[in-house]
C-alpha cells in the first residue's frame, strides 16, 4: 500500500510513495543518493515520511545495508514520540541482532531474533497481526513471537526513517534501499520468499538482483567473461533482462500504467513506469474526473502513444459500465483493418458479455465469459501465456480458453482506449485505469492482490439517518436511488416500513451470476412471506428474494432462474432485534450467514442469470401486485457482484455489530418508570409492586415486586 524508493534518488529531493501518491519521504540533514539507494551518516542525518492513519494488521518490507551498529540504531520508528504507540525496527544495542517492536500506548510487545548482515545488504520482512509477530530475513522465517500485539490504528506524529523517537538511541549508519507497507495485511512465508527473490537492478544499472548491480545507463553483462558491455539498446529500449548476453536482449518497459482518476482535461496521462514516456491523450472530448475517464459512447476515445510489445502479456482495467453499446471497447490494440493483430476486450453486440480477442495477423482467437456489471465497476484482469487465455472479475478466475495463442511482438499503430480504429465501438461509461504486463502471466495471487483494493461492496444502500420522503442513492455506483413508496419513516436506526403498503423501489440495472447481499434488519412483526427484498421482473421471473416463511421466522433465500427456482430455508430472523444476515450465491452453492455465523448451504443451486430485471424492490414482493409487505425497520443492503463471499469476509462485516441484541440497564433509573430495551430500542421492562432505583440498579425486596419485559 506504500512504497518509499530509495534507489535512484535525488539528494536533497523528498521522496513520494509511488503506490498511494501523496505522502513524501523528506531528507533532513544531508543523507546522499546514489544508485544503491539514501545513504545515512549515522549522526543526525535522516528522512522524515509525511503523516497518515493507520493500525490493525501491518507488513513492513525493507532493504538496507548496515555500516555500523550504532547503538538502538534505527532502521524506522512510527509513532507519537518515545513510549507512544511507537512500531519500529532496529538492531539490539551495539549488535547486530534484529529488534521488531510494537508499542499500545505505552505498552511493548518485541520480538529478537537473528542479525542484520554488516557492510552488505540485508533483505527484512516485518509482520504483526492480531498477537502474532514475525521476523523474515531474507526470505526465511526467522522468528515468531505468538503473544504479541498489531498497533492500534491512529495519526502516528512521527514517521521517521533512520531516527528513533528515544533521544539518546543512535542514529542508522549505512544504506536504505527502499521501505514498502502492507495495511491489513500479514505476508505469508510464500509472499516474503517471492519478495526476496525478486529484487531487480533500479534503471541506471545491471546485473542479476540486489545486490550484485553495476552501474550502467544501459548495457548487457557478458556471462562468460564476467564484464559490462555497456552498449546502447536499440531503438529506444530502455528495459533489459537480468543475464542478458547481448544488446539483441533488450527489450520496452515490461509494465505499463495509465491511471485516470484525477486526471486533468487537456493534459495527456503519461505511463508511471520510471522512464516510459508514453502518453494516453483524450480526443473527441473525453473528461477526466475523479473516478477516472469519462466516455459519452459517441465519438470519443483516448489515444495511446505507439510502441513495440507481445508474447506473454496481462492486462488490468477497471471499468464501469453506463450502457452496453453494440461491441463497444474497453481498449482496442491494433494496427486497423482486419489484418491488424488486434488485440482488444470488449461486452459482446449489445449485451454484458465479456469478450476478449487475440489476433495473429487476421486469425483470430476468443473467448466469451462472464459479464461486465452494469453502472456499477469491473475489475477485469486478462492473461494469456502460450496457449492459455484466461480472465478474472473481481478478483475471480471466471473463464480459462487451453487453445489461444501470444500476440505477436510487432509495433501496432493504434493504441486506442474507449472505442477502435475509425471511432466505430464507442465506450459509454467511466474506465478508471488500465495497466499492462509484458512477457508476464499474472497468477492467481497476483489478481487476489491487485483486487484487494476493490474488495467492498459494489451497491450500498444507507438507510440510517435518511431524510423521510427522500430516495436514498447507492453510496458506490452512485446512480441507482431507492425511492419510498406510500410514507415509510427514517431514523437514525434505518428506514421503518409499516407491514401495510410502504416499500421502495430501486432504479433497475443489469446484472446477474455470482452474487453475495448482506442486509441489517429488524422485524416486528412476521407477516406472511414478507420480503426484505424481492428483485425480479414479476411473478416467478428470475426472482432473487430474501424474505421469512409463511408467518414464521425462518429465513428463505430464493433464486430463480426464468421461472424456475431453488431456495435455502434455514435458521431464523430476530423479533423486535437487529439480525445480520449475508446470503451468497454462486455455481450451484448458496449460503446463508446470520450474525456472524453459517447457518446454512445448499450445495444444487443455481445462479441469478444476468439480465436487467424491471423491480428492484425492498420491503415487499411485486408478485402481480405489491403484497408480502414487511414490518421493520431496515438499516442497509450492500450488494457484490461477482463475489462469493467467504467467512473471513463475513466475520469482518459483521465485526461492527457484534454487541449485545438486547440491553436493559437500570442504574439511575427512575423508580415506578419502565425501563427500555437500548439496543432494540422496543422493548420495556415494567416495574411491578414498587421496586425502587438508584444509581447502582433497581432494588427488589424478595417480597412481590419483579419487572416485566415485553414478549
Amino acid at each position: 500500500h506504500h512504497f518509499w524508493d530509495f534507489r535512484g534518488c535525488t539528494t536533497g529531493a523528498g521522496v513520494t510513495d509511488s503506490i498511494a501518491g501523496d505522502l513524501v519521504a523528506t531528507p533532513m540533514n544531508g543523507p546522499t543518493c546514489s544508485a544503491d539507494g539514501i545513504a545515512l551518516d549515522g549522526n543526525n542525518d535522516y528522512l522524515d515520511i509525511d503523516d497518515w492513519e493507520w493500525g490493525g494488521a501491518t507488513s513492513f518490507e525493507v532493504y538496507v545495508k548496515y555500516d555500523t551498529f550504532n547503538d538502538w540504531s534505527t532502521v524506522f520508528n512510527f509513532g507519537s514520540g518515545a513510549g507512544s504507540d511507537n512500531v519500529y525496527l532496529r538492531n539490539v544495542g551495539t549488535t547486530s541482532t534484529i529488534a521488531w517492536s510494537v508499542l499500545q500506548g505505552s505498552t511493548y510487545k518485541g520480538l529478537d531474533t537473528s542479525n542484520f548482515d554488516s557492510t552488505t545488504w540485508t533483505h527484512v520482512v516485518v509482520s504483526s497481526k492480531d498477537t502474532t509477530m514475525k521476523v523474515f530475513k531474507n526470505g526465511l522465517l526467522a522468528g515468531t513471537k505468538a503473544d504479541g500485539q498489531q498497533p492500534n490504528f491512529l495519526t502516528r506524529t512521527q514517521h521517521w526513517l533512520g531516527r528513533s523517537a528515544w533521544s539518546d538511541d543512535g542514529y542508522f549508519d549505512g544504506t536504505v534501499g527502499y521501505i514498502k507497507v502492507w495495511h491489513n495485511k500479514e505476508l505469508t512465508e510464500s509472499e516474503v520468499t517471492a519478495l526476496d527473490n525478486a529484487i531487480p537492478c533500479v534503471a541506471g544499472s545491471f546485473g542479476s538482483f540486489y545486490p550484485d548491480c553495476v552501474p550502467c545507463p544501459v548495457g548487457t553483462y557478458s556471462e562468460s567473461s564476467g564484464s559490462m558491455v555497456c552498449t546502447s539498446c536499440p531503438d529506444g529500449k530502455t528495459h533489459f533482462a537480468s543475464g542478458s548476453s547481448s544488446v539483441s536482449d533488450c527489450s520496452h518497459d515490461s509494465v505499463h500504467s495509465w491511471s485516470f482518476m484525477g486526471c486533468s482535461d487537456g493534459v495527456p496521462v503519461v505511463d508511471e513506469t520510471e522512464g516510459s514516456t508514453l502518453k494516453a491523450t483524450a480526443m473527441n472530448g473525453a473528461t477526466c474526473s475523479t473516478e477516472g475517464m469519462v466516455f459519452d459512447g459517441v465519438n470519443d476515445w483516448v489515444d495511446l502513444d505507439d510502441w513495440l510489445w507481445g508474447g506473454a502479456t496481462s492486462f488490468e482495467v477497471y471499468v464501469r459500465y453506463n450502457g452496453f453499446n453494440d461491441n463497444s471497447r474497453v481498449f482496442d490494440f491494433g494496427s486497423g483493418g482486419s489484418s491488424g493483430d488486434d488485440v482488444y476486450l470488449y461486452n459482446g453486440g449489445t449485451t454484458s458479455t465479456i469478450w476478449w480477442d487475440v489476433h495473429q495477423g487476421s486469425t483470430r482467437k476468443w473467448l466469451s465469459t462472464s459479464n461486465f456489471d452494469s453502472a456499477t465497476w469491473a475489475h477485469i484482469i486478462l492473461t494469456v501465456k502460450g496457449t492459455s487465455m484466461k480472465v478474472y472479475k473481481n478478483g475471480a478466475l471466471v473463464h480459462t480458453k487451453t487453445d489461444g495463442w501470444e500476440p505477436n511482438v510487432l509495433t501496432r499503430t493504434n493504441h486506442i482506449i474507449g472505442n477502435r480504429y475509425g471511432g466505430t465501438r464507442a465506450f459509454d461509461g467511466t474506465i478508471g485505469y488500465l495497466k499492462m504486463w509484458q512477457g508476464v502471466e499474472l497468477t492467481a495471487s497476483d489478481v487476489t492482490s491487485l483486487y484487494a483494493p476493490h474488495n467492498t461492496a459494489h451497491h450500498f444502500w444507507d438507510f440510517r439517518g435518511c431524510t423521510t420522503g427522500a430516495g436514498v442513492t447507492d453510496g458506490i455506483a452512485g446512480d441507482l436511488v431507492a425511492t419510498p413508496t406510500n410514507g415509510p419513516t427514517c431514523s437514525d436506526d434505518g428506514i421503518a416500513l409499516d407491514g401495510n403498503d410502504d416499500y421502495l423501489d430501486i432504479d433497475d440495472w443489469e446484472w446477474g451470476g455470482a452474487t453475495s447481499f448482506e442486509v441489517y434488519v429488524k422485524y416486528d412483526t412476521f407477516n406472511n412471506w414478507s420480503r426484505v427484498f424481492d428483485f425480479g421482473s414479476g411473478t416467478d421471473s428470475d426472482n432473487v428474494h430474501l424474505a421469512n416463511v409463511g408467518t414464521t421466522s425462518t429465513i428463505r433465500w430464493k433464486v430463480y432462474q426464468g421461472s424456475t427456482s431453488k431456495e435455502l430455508q434455514t435458521s431464523n430472523f430476530y423479533s423486535a432485534t437487529w439480525t445480520h444476515v449475508v446470503v451468497s450465491i454462486k455455481d450451484t452453492t448458496m449460503n446463508v450467514y446470520i450474525n456472524g455465523v453459517h447457518v446454512g448451504t445448499k450445495t444444487d443451486g443455481h445462479e441469478p442469470n444476468v439480465l436487467t430485471r424491471t423491480n428492484h424492490i425492498i420491503g415487499a414482493s411485486d408478485w402481480g401486485s405489491m403484497n408480502e409487505f414487511f414490518d421493520g425497520t431496515i438499516g442497509y443492503l450492500k450488494m457484490w457482484h461477482g463475489v462469493e463471499l467467504t467467512a473471513s469476509d463475513v466475520t469482518s462485516l459483521y465485526a461492527p455489530h457484534n454487541t449485545a441484541h438486547h440491553f436493559w440497564d437500570f442504574r439511575g433509573c427512575t423508580t415506578g418508570a419502565g425501563v427500555t430495551d437500548s439496543i432494540a430500542g422496543d422493548l420495556v421492562a415494567t416495574p411491578m409492586n414498587g421496586p425502587t432505583c438508584s444509581a447502582d440498579g433497581i432494588a427488589l425486596d424478595g417480597n412481590n415486586d419483579y419487572l416485566d419485559i415485553d414478549d
